[in-house]
């Protein structure tokens, strides 16, 4: 893609294999473009959008993943950062567990010196009182006693000082308590600090198609009501 010096409009250029091929393509999207009343190149940023998510929450993720040097960790954060101010009305453990996959994946650590991580140990801490409160009210319930001292446990690693501090297993802990935090704002807050935070301690690691085409299809899903 290069820069004009005449207009300064954008261009690309596209490469066909035949000349029929070509005039194939330029014939049918210009009376695609007509007939929705866009522009052929307006036409032609929308239909890759079209093709890879179905949903508003897909489409505006897909903005933030495909902006230049996007990625799913921005549209993961942009959700998360919402669900913080005000919490989803449907389930979206899924979500979550796809966050799991891609950090699992691409190996995300944080660095716990960085000063972000007082406002990620606040909210942890809160997570740890939701289940303290839990287990007390339930005394005979045995996993949570357990899931609370593993919260805890957890809380530790966060107030080591190290730049690589893997989040996978503090977002398997929340998964197996997410019945129980699902509502409280301070779980996404904990979630919008390891998407903000994060980073992959792969070495020249590079995101995948399939994990943003995953990451829409997920939000897809989450959309229509679809789950496990």
């Amino acid at each position: 893609m290069a820069l004009t010096t005449a207009n300064s409009k954008l261009r690309s250029t596209i490469l066909f294999s035949s000349k029929e091929e070509q005039v194939l393509f330029k014939r049918s999207s210009a009376d695609l473009a007509a007939a929705r009343g866009l522009t052929p190149s307006a036409l032609l940023a929308r239909l890759p959008m079209e093709q890879l998510t179905c949903s508003d929450l897909g489409r505006w993720a897909a903005q933030l993943i495909y902006a230049e040097n996007g990625s799913c960790l921005d549209a993961f954060e942009a959700m998360f950062e919402d669900w913080s101010a005000i919490q989803p009305e449907k389930d979206c453990r899924d979500i979550v567990k796809g966050f799991f996959d891609y950090c699992h994946e691409a190996r995300v650590c944080i660095n716990t010196t960085d000063e972000r991580i007082y406002h990620l140990r606040s909210n942890w801490d809160s997570i740890c009182l939701v289940m303290e409160e839990i287990a007390e009210d339930h005394e005979g319930n045995l996993n949570a006693r357990i899931q609370a001292r593993t919260g805890r446990d957890s809380e530790s690693l966060l107030k080591n000082p190290t730049a690589l501090l893997s989040v996978t297993p503090l977002l398997s802990h929340l998964i197996n308590i997410w019945e129980h935090i699902k509502d409280y704002s301070c779980t996404y807050r904990v979630l919008l600090d390891f998407a903000y935070m994060g980073e992959s301690s792969r070495k020249g690691y590079v995101e995948p198609p399939e994990a943003r085409i995953s990451l829409l299809h997920l939000i897809d899903a989450y959309e229509k009501g679809d789950t496990d």
